[in-house]
């Protein structure tokens, strides 16, 4: 799902902003779930999770589209784009971008090593030096332990840093990892880290939640 800004009141959710807006054939056609082997139960429970999210005010909105084998098996739209306005959310609503600013990110970061400015060995610790003493606490342990290795830059642009993510909107905390991630963005929604620097420190004293370059 792609969300649209914070939401506001919850009282300006109007019931009509909760219904999921199919795609009409004109525009695409959707296919049975099970004709290309989806499960259409799973597809229900998630846009019920998507209604919810909007409901409680987590999102003011947000649009999906699922395609399987080439084929649309779910398209639908929930809540609003514009909250005050009270503008349905649509499939062709913009957004911020999120997830898909990796790719630029990186294509631009190997630009550098095409470059020779930077390696993919490099430890992370050369740029960001408050990451030169990382701990590890796997799940199910009590008590972090030093990092058998630096992470290194080739471990940030294939996600086997170890570190690790909040909970999804609207789920809880799983372990002491995810708490101390879900407290530093609660950090940020309340303004108490000001700046980008400043978040890269509270970040860099949150224990990995695995070994650098063992797991994606």
């Amino acid at each position: 799902p792609i969300p649209s800004r914070r939401p506001g009141p919850l009282d300006a959710m109007s019931p009509p902003s909760m219904a999921s807006t199919r795609l009409r054939k004109r525009d695409m056609t959707l296919v049975d779930p099970e004709a290309v082997g989806m499960n259409a139960k799973m597809l229900q429970g998630y846009e019920s999770t998507m209604q919810q999210l909007v409901r409680r005010g987590t999102i003011p909105g947000c649009a999906s589209v699922v395609l399987r084998q080439g084929q649309v098996v779910q398209a639908g739209c929930w809540g609003y784009a514009d909250v005050e306005r009270k503008t349905p959310f649509r499939l062709d609503t913009l957004c911020r971008l999120y997830c898909a600013t990796k790719s630029y990110v990186v294509t631009a970061f190997m630009t550098l090593v095409d470059e020779g400015r930077v390696s993919l060995e490099d430890p992370l610790e050369r740029y960001l030096p408050c990451f030169s003493s990382p701990r590890v606490l796997p799940e199910g342990a009590t008590k972090a332990v030093k990092a058998s290795g630096p992470i290194r830059l080739k471990h940030l642009v294939s996600h086997m840093s170890g570190i690790g993510y909040a909970p999804e909107l609207g789920c809880e905390a799983e372990g002491d990892v995810q708490a101390c991630y879900l407290k530093l963005q609660q950090a940020i929604e309340q303004g108490r880290v000001r700046s980008l620097k400043d978040f890269v420190h509270k970040l860099a004293k949150v224990p990995l939640a695995r070994q650098p370059g063992t797991q994606y």
